[in-house]
Order: C-alpha cells, then structure tokens, then sequence
C-alpha cells in the first residue's frame, strides 16, 4: 500500500504532494470512481447502456442543456423516491420539479436560465394585485388553458385544489401554508370532502366571482403570497376527476406532460 501510496503522490501536481496520506486516498477513490463511471457510460461494462446528455453539468445555469428542437414524444425521467404524484401530498422540492411538467400554477418561477429564483405569471395574467398591502390578493386567469381531459381551467378549480390541502384526514403530507393564511380558527373549514355545500367550494376566503377571476382574503397581510401559490399544493383539481387520497395514481394535466401510468413499486 506504502508503495502505491508514493507512486500516486509522485503523479500529484505540485500543490497537492504536502497531502496527508487520508486525503490521497479519498483522491485516488474519487479516480477510481470518475473512471468506473465513464466506462459504464461508454457501455462497455456489459450493462445496459445509460443515455448521457451532452454538454457540461452546469450548462443549465446560463443557459439550456442538450436542448431539443422535437415536439412531443416520451420524457423519461431520474428521480428519487417519489412521495406522491398529488400536487397537494408531497412535500419534497425533487418532486416539485417533477411536476412542473404537469401541474400550473397561478404563479411559478422562471425557467430562464440565470433567473430560476423569478417569480413569473402562469395560469394568471399577471403577479397578482393587492390594494392593501397582501391582506386581499386577486388573480385573473388567462384564457385557453384547459386540463389533459379537455376541460377549460376555471377559478373554481383553482380553490378546490387549493381546499383539498384543509381535508388533513385524507390528503396528508403536503405544505399547509394556505391553511394557516386562510383559514378561520374560530370556524376551521374541514376540506371539499366534509364540505355541505352544494358545489364543494365553501372556503369562504377564496372567491370566485367569474370563471377568471379568483381572490384571496388573508389572515394577515403577507407581501410573500404569491411564493405560496407558486407551490404545487396550489394548483388546480378538477372536482369530478379528484379520487381525493388516491388522485395521484392519476393526476389531470394542465402542463406540457401528462401521466401516462404510475407503479408504487418502481
């Protein structure tokens, strides 16, 4: 090992040779593994050979990686474990992402290169508006957008998905931000599946006085609002496609991908 350990000090650049023998051999194992990967990535490892994008891994910070001039066709993605499909159950940002390919949002964030922090209309026409402040918000949803079923998005279903986030008996592991900002704790309302209101909408501090317009009353006043409605447990739920703990074995579309199938296992 001794004899390994001087022939790899003497191939270090001048700077690294003052190394403790530790650190060499955290640098001849990360080597080791740079090699292991490029030669499974050249598909001569006997294994199934991987796609590899081209490109530098941090082309996408300024601009787009392996970009693609085909319209439609299969995206496969790598992931890690997935908690739930439900925009309003899961609660990791890594599935967030995932669902920016099927899920709108009033609000999202940019995806321009270089301004991914941005906040930018989606569904609405524009950032929204307040006239006191982030107590009262109201939102315009722009025309020609309609669900993989077909349907148009009305404001109507963008409070019932927003109401499915209260239901915490049946839809639990998503953020409940819009619960403690709209919600009334002398009258807590109990989520669409116990609501006995005829259309399911009786979130009282969501209007929708048009099939375009949506407004929002706050608790308090929250100038951050519309950070919360870029959210994924912000986004619309058709009510008659809503199978409520079970609707991400088959979630609607509103993004430029839809859900084929989903297995648990795999």
């Amino acid at each position: 090992m001794g004899g390994i350990l001087e022939e790899l000090g003497s191939r270090l650049p001048a700077w690294a040779r003052g190394w403790p023998r530790g650190r060499i051999i955290g640098a001849a194992a990360v080597v080791v593994l740079v090699v292991a990967l490029a030669v499974s990535c050249a598909g001569v490892s006997g294994t199934a050979d991987v796609p590899v994008q081209a490109g530098s891994p941090d082309a996408g910070v300024t601009g787009v990686r392996a970009p693609s001039t085909a319209a439609g066709g299969t995206l496969r993605v790598v992931a890690g474990q997935v908690d739930s499909l439900d925009p309003q159950r899961s609660y990791q940002p890594g599935v967030w992402n995932l669902m920016r390919l099927y899920v709108r949002t009033l609000v999202t964030y940019s995806s321009k290169p270089g301004q991914t922090g941005d906040l930018v209309p989606d569904l609405a026409t524009s950032l929204g508006s307040t006239p006191d402040h982030g107590k009262t918000w109201t939102f315009t949803l722009r025309g020609g957008v309609s669900f993989s079923s077909g349907r148009p998005v009305t404001s109507r279903d963008v409070k019932y998905g927003i109401e499915r986030s209260f239901a915490s008996d049946v839809v639990v592991g998503g953020p409940t931000h819009v619960v403690d900002l709209l919600d009334d704790p002398g009258n807590p309302y109990p989520g669409p599946y116990q609501d006995e209101t005829k259309d399911k909408l009786g979130l009282g501090s969501i209007g929708t006085p048009d099939d375009r317009t949506i407004t929002f009353q706050l608790r308090t006043a929250d100038p951050d609002f519309p950070y919360v409605l870029a959210l994924p447990s912000s986004s619309p739920v058709p009510i008659e496609a809503d199978k409520s703990g079970y609707y991400g074995a088959s979630p609607l579309s509103t993004g430029p991908y839809v859900v084929a199938s989903e297995n648990p296992q795999t």
